[in-house]
């Protein structure tokens, strides 16, 4: 059963403190879709097939539909809080967890392959993502990590919620 909550308390979380507008989720414990919305940008999680796919809508309502795919729920997860933080966060994208990571090259652990122009799959033992070069290159370094020091690493230097 996929539980939703942890990534529904991060969106409310930092859309509030970076001042989106209107933030909101609606998902369903249990199900295998979710949205997390603002007025400003809307992320779209659901199962298709062997992958749990990740569709954004830019502030103008332009979709790009499979921006990131993931072999399981818990890469997902991992991803989609280190993406917000980076987003939300130009100390942590021009730092340790953005511009610092890209610089590395991709990580020793994982085996790349690219899957269409711009996108590649990163593949290590603890499952798969297709996900842009650059995007790739960061989440390769983090995979690996527990999702919970994904979120201490993101919430570093964040006020208390």
């Amino acid at each position: 059963m996929i539980n939703f909550s942890r990534l529904s308390a991060a969106w409310l979380r930092w859309t509030a403190w970076s001042g989106m507008w209107n933030p909101s989720v609606v998902a369903d414990d249990g199900q295998e879709t979710a949205e997390f919305k603002s007025d400003d940008q809307t992320y779209h999680v659901k199962h298709e097939g062997n992958w749990w796919v990740v569709d954004e809508t830019n502030d103008r309502g332009r979709v790009y539909p499979a921006v990131a795919m993931f072999s399981s729920f818990d890469l997902a997860e991992r991803f989609l809080l280190l993406d917000w933080a980076l987003l939300m966060r130009d100390d942590l994208a021009s730092g340790s967890l953005g511009r610092d990571l890209y610089e590395l090259g991709y990580s020793t652990s994982v085996t790349v392959t690219e899957v269409r122009k711009g996108f590649v799959e990163i593949r290590c033992g603890v499952g798969a993502a297709v996900l842009p070069v650059l995007n790739a290159t960061v989440f390769s370094h983090l995979m690996l990590m527990p999702t919970e020091e994904i979120e201490k690493l993101v919430n570093v230097g964040m006020p208390p919620s």
